[in-house]
């Protein structure tokens, strides 16, 4: 296999983590990739200075969300493939490589890792945690990937990520990409590992952004989908984030054991959506 990624841009976007980022970038930086761009969201807590120290491109975002903060690293990315990685995704060595070969090889135009917890025997929400990316990612086609994922650079360019859409970049770039090719995106037998955010309050933060992502999605497009279509979006967190995942599970032991968070972020994502649809209702009035 061609271990050579130096075709690649890696893109990390941060903002205040400065106790994992250095863990982050050196485990892409010993993969040698092309260039390698951070982008810091105006950190407060130390995390630009780290990355000052060490030999990447930093950028700065004026910390309006997410989707901006990529589009500013695709603005000026020069290979021909790009790979988001989150600011808490640790990348074994050689797999960004073999994630190129994988996308190559089934002739996508993207493809992603599947994430596990790196310590997934912490406490309950690291065990839970791991369970659901377990049920979630697996490997086969998809119509949403979620990061860390890679895409011809050329493609992404072509969609661009709405700023607006500050929280539900990939469904929504992904929406435009499907419009722009008929080629397949979707999740490889490779992995990567998340670290440092599974706690009850990054638990809780997280399926509150999620339901945030959902609901801005559901408001860029609700007036072009029919009745089917915005059911199916409605229900959406409630297959994916319990039923799916419990039916995935083949021990009832364990079953039992994560039910309680599964329920947990189910309920915490509509809320998330609630609390974003009522926000973008009162910015129209």
């Amino acid at each position: 296999m061609n271990t050579d990624i130096s075709d690649i841009s890696v893109v990390i976007c941060t903002r205040n983590n400065k106790n994992n980022i250095q863990t982050v970038v050196q485990s892409v930086l010993i993969q040698n990739p092309g260039e390698l761009i951070v982008v810091d969201g105006n950190s407060s807590d130390g995390t630009k200075e780290i990355l000052e120290k060490m030999p990447v491109k930093v950028l700065t975002d004026p910390g309006k969300g997410l989707a901006l903060a990529r589009q500013i690293a695709l603005d000026v990315v020069q290979c021909k493939y790009t790979l988001f990685v989150g600011d808490d995704n640790v990348v074994p060595d050689g797999n960004i490589a073999k994630l190129k070969q994988y996308m190559l090889n089934h002739d996508w135009v993207g493809a992603a890792f599947q994430t596990r917890i790196k310590e997934a025997e912490v406490n309950y929400w690291s065990y839970c945690a791991n369970w659901r990316w377990i049920t979630r990612f697996f490997e086969g086609e998809r119509d949403v990937i979620g990061t860390p994922y890679i895409f011809y650079t050329d493609l992404l360019k072509k969609a661009k990520y709405d700023e607006f859409c500050t929280d539900s970049d990939d469904s929504d770039i992904e929406e435009r990409i499907k419009k722009i090719t008929s080629k397949k995106f979707g999740y490889s037998n490779l992995e990567c590992f998340e670290i440092g955010k599974t706690s009850f309050l990054e638990t809780k933060k997280r399926f509150l952004i999620y339901g945030k992502s959902d609901a801005q999605f559901w408001n860029k497009y609700k007036n072009g989908w029919k009745v089917k279509r915005k059911i199916l979006s409605i229900i959406h967190p409630f297959k994916d984030e319990l039923i799916n995942p419990l039916k995935r599970i083949k021990s009832f032991r364990i079953r039992l054991k994560v039910f309680p968070y599964f329920f947990y972020i189910t309920i915490v994502r509509y809320i998330g959506w609630v609390k974003e649809i009522n926000i973008i209702r009162n910015k129209q009035k």
